[in-house]
């Protein structure tokens, strides 16, 4: 199995979109703050 890791680089919201969905939260994610909340951290 692959294995990622995010080093000093926050994803974009399409990047944060495509890893939620691929660990199954979509349907528990707020993607109308998302991209501020991103900007933020």
């Amino acid at each position: 199995m692959k294995t990622y890791e995010f080093e000093h680089n926050i994803p974009t919201l399409e990047e944060y979109k495509y890893l939620c969905d691929s660990v199954g939260w979509t349907d528990y994610m707020n993607f109308d703050v998302a991209d501020t909340s991103l900007k933020n951290s």
